[in-house]
C-alpha cells in the first residue's frame, strides 16, 4: 500500500435483499457479523483485517449508480 494510506477501513457492497445477503455471506462463506443495524440497513461482516459492509439498496438505486 502507498505511503498515503495506512489501511482500508471497510469495503461497502450494495445489496438488494439485505437479510438474504447477510445469511449468504455468513452461512456460505462463514463470515461472522461484527455489527448489524436493520433500521439503517447496514451490516459489517468480519472477513479479515478489512470488514465487508453490506448496505441495503433498492434495485433502482443499484442500477442508477
Amino acid at each position: 500500500m502507498s505511503n498515503l494510506f495506512k489501511r482500508i477501513d471497510t469495503v461497502f457492497l450494495p445489496v438488494k435483499d439485505f437479510d438474504k445477503a447477510i445469511e449468504w455471506y455468513s452461512v456460505v462463506l462463514g463470515f461472522t457479523i461484527r455489527w448489524r443495524d436493520d433500521l439503517s440497513g447496514y451490516a459489517a461482516l468480519n472477513i479479515g483485517e478489512t470488514p465487508l459492509t453490506l448496505v441495503r439498496k433498492s434495485e433502482e438505486e443499484i442500477h442508477n449508480r
